[in-house]
This record gives structure tokens, sequence and C-alpha cells, in this order.
């Protein structure tokens, strides 16, 4: 049994390099030529010059991350893949549904238990892609409603934040803003799109939310 000093010296020492790893650590990734290769609403604003730069590393084998960034990016994605499992069996949310078997893809669709092709009641949830000229991306989220006789699409782009950062908020970043945008835009080209949606999550209460409503027009 240690000592009670040696107790506190071991959780110092651990404190220690966690708040190190996290402020000088570095991993290793696996880029996405595509991220280079297409326009790419999540990396808006667009600066060219950045993108050029980045090429030798988007072609590589590894490329080298930021701990803290790959961490906050990664807490991120498990809320996006948490609110969509949720979301997946409720009727007013709409999503690409693959059927496993023949690889039929029902598009922006409620929830899919059988193959309308097939029959085969393999169905797996895919978020929605995009299309647009080099402009490539999916949403996160789309929620179906009927005002009238055609159906109106809101795309919802869900972002983490702090509980500080949330309550200072009074309006969307700009860049998300811009992100957002190009999502319905794409999606004015197949389907009506009343307005487009900014959730921001706090990371370690995700009860607690902010939405912010994204007019949308036919044209960026």
């Amino acid at each position: 049994m240690l000592s009670k000093k040696e107790q506190a010296w071991v959780a110092a020492k651990i404190e220690r390099t966690v708040s190190h790893i996290i402020d000088a650590g570095e991993i290793q990734e696996k880029p996405d030529p595509n991220r280079s290769l297409f326009l790419r609403p999540s990396g808006f604003s667009y600066c060219p010059l950045r993108t050029w730069l980045q090429l030798p590393t988007a072609f590589s084998k590894r490329k080298k991350v930021d701990a803290a960034f790959a961490f906050y990016v990664r807490v991120g994605t498990v809320i996006h893949e948490v609110m969509q499992e949720a979301l997946q069996t409720n009727g007013e949310f709409v999503a690409d549904w693959l059927c496993l078997d023949c690889k039929h893809r029902h598009i922006l669709k409620p929830p899919v238990t059988e193959c309308q092709n097939c029959g085969s009641r393999k169905m797996k949830r895919c978020e929605h892609s995009i299309a647009l000229g080099s402009l490539r991306g999916h949403v996160d989220e789309i929620f179906r409603y009927k005002p009238g006789k055609e159906w109106a699409h809101i795309p919802i782009d869900y972002k983490s934040t702090s509980k500080a950062a949330l309550a200072r908020k009074t309006a969307p970043d700009k860049e998300h803003v811009e992100q957002l945008t190009s999502y319905g835009v794409a999606l004015t080209k197949h389907f009506y799109v009343a307005g487009a949606l900014i959730v921001y999550i706090v990371r370690d209460n995700p009860r607690v939310c902010k939405a912010f409503f994204v007019p949308i027009n036919d044209q960026i």
C-alpha cells in the first residue's frame, strides 16, 4: 500500500502527464485526399493557398495531428453519431437508407425497414451526401415536415462547444453559416428547403444546447 505522500505524488505526476500530452502530444492519422480534391463545407471558410500548402500532407500515408485538436474533433464526432443513432427511428427526420444486400439507396426517407428494390430487411442509415459542382459533403441531419402540399426540408448541423462559449453566443459563427448554407443550396437543386439550423451542443452536458435558424435561398 502506498503512503498518502506517494499516492499524492503519483496522482500529481499523472495530472501533469495528461496536461502535457494534450498541450504538446501528437497522434498519427490517415489523410483523406478527397478533402483536397473537392470543396468540403466542413472546411469553410475556403482558402486556396491553405489547400495548396496542405497537398503534400493530403497525399501522404500518415499525418501528424495535435492531440488537443484530435480530442475536440473526435468528441464532436461522437456527438454527431449519438444524435443520429438516437433519432434514426424518429419519422420526422429523414436520411439515406442503404440496403446491405442489393446496395439500393433510398434517398431522404424516414426510417426504412424493408428495401423497396429487393425486399431485404438489412438496412443501414447513412448521412445524405451532397454534390454540387466541385462541392462534396454530408449533412448531419435533415428535419422534414409538410406545411402545405410539398415536404419542407431543414438541414441541421451539429456543433460541439463549451458551456461558457454557449452562454456568450448570440449568433452562429460565420464559418458555420457558410458551411450550412452550402448544404442548403445543394439540397435546393432537388428538394424544397425551408431553411436550416445550426445546433450548438455542450460537450460535457448535451442536454444544454442552442439552435440558430439560417435562411436559405437557391444561390450562394
